[in-house]
């Protein structure tokens, strides 16, 4: 009885631990996950990190693919449409890539240089790896057409943005990414 007991004992923090469904690192993203992406630009920041709303917000949909390598770099190809104009008329942008870091807690942050926009994203991994979903933080663009009045964007600008992402690994082309 007291070997079985010592048994117990030494399994209950593998116990606790898949319990909690808690256990992610970068490898937890590995492999190619396509995307949904939409939602609102919603203005640019003046110097004074001032949003100054665009009236109206300009909808913002894309579809794409993320390929994550299992210790935290990427590349990533997207459709992007915005305020109903394709913004790549020839199609797919590919030559995106970025860095991830995802913590114990499953959460993390995603940085990409996205044709010179540079994007970061705050990240829920689930499903043990097999989704995860996004939100932008923050997104500097090199130039923006018309922005609002108060603001210039003549060497880049920040915009204020309300964009959800949803991945979803695809299991056919996965693996692995090494």
């Amino acid at each position: 009885m007291s070997h079985l007991r010592g048994v117990m004992l030494g399994c209950m923090p593998f116990l606790l631990s898949a319990g909690t469904g808690l256990a992610c690192d970068n490898s937890s993203l590995n492999g190619v996950y396509p995307f949904t992406a939409s939602g609102f630009t919603m203005g640019i920041y003046d110097s004074a990190d001032v949003l100054h709303y665009l009236d109206p917000p300009q909808p913002l949909s894309s579809v794409g693919q993320y390929t994550f390598d299992g210790r935290g770099n990427f590349i990533r190809v997207d459709f992007p449409v915005g305020n109903g104009i394709p913004v790549s008329p020839s199609g797919f942008r590919p030559g995106q890539a970025g860095t991830y870091s995802i913590g114990e807690d499953c959460t993390g942050h995603i940085d990409l240089n996205a044709n010179g926009s540079m994007i970061t994203l705050q990240v829920v991994v689930g499903d043990s790896g097999s989704s995860a979903r996004a939100i932008v933080a923050s997104e500097h663009v090199p130039g923006f057409a018309t922005p609002p009045p108060g603001t210039s964007c003549s060497s880049g600008c920040d915009e204020g943005v309300n964009i959800l992402v949803d991945l979803k690994r695809d299991i056919a082309q996965s693996g692995n990414m090494q």
